[in-house]
């Protein structure tokens, strides 16, 4: 794939949690650890990410609702 590897404190194919306010985003999907496949160019406005959740589902997601899994380094 091409494109960044790196946005903010996101890396291309680590696993973070998505955890976007309630009522906003994928309710169902809160919680969920995902994969982030593509990620925005630096200084993009809004800044989306493909990302690819654990049962194969890929949605386009807000950034700044993934968080990192703890214990991953």
């Amino acid at each position: 794939m091409s494109g960044p590897e790196r946005y903010r404190w996101l890396t291309r194919g680590k696993a973070y949690k998505y955890s976007a306010a309630v009522g906003k985003g994928l309710d169902e999907r809160r919680s969920q650890t995902c994969r982030v496949l593509i990620l925005p160019k630096p200084g993009r406005r809004p800044a989306n990410a493909l990302v690819r959740f654990e049962d194969g589902t890929r949605h386009i997601v807000s950034t700044w609702s993934l968080r990192p899994v703890k214990g991953q380094p």
